[in-house]
């Protein structure tokens, strides 16, 4: 299924076979780094609301109102592009490696 390297050159999504035999290995390698990333997106996300109530001991003069919004854009932000997102892999295909 894989030549040298990384690149995915032979991709069945539909075949039930090809899930259970060759591509068993390259799906369960996605799915580990996939969720490995979900977390640290998560991680940034608790590490920001944690950094921002602690800026204005640091000298920045927040009111609590740019607090909020500090700390409640990059979960809308990150809500708001799972739509687009969500499309990609049907508009464009999943990456193959061509």
């Amino acid at each position: 299924m894989e030549e040298r390297g990384r690149w995915i050159t032979n991709w069945q999504p539909e075949n039930q076979d090809f899930w259970e035999g060759p591509g068993r290995p390259v799906a369960r390698r996605n799915l580990i780094w996939s969720v490995f990333c979900e977390f640290l997106g998560f991680a940034v996300w608790q590490l920001w609301s944690v950094t921002v109530v602690f800026l204005p001991a640091a000298g920045f003069d927040l009111t609590s109102a740019q607090q909020f919004l500090l700390v409640s854009l990059p979960p809308l932000v990150g809500a708001a592009m799972r739509i687009p997102y969500s499309f990609m892999v049907a508009m464009i295909g999943a990456a193959t490696g061509r």
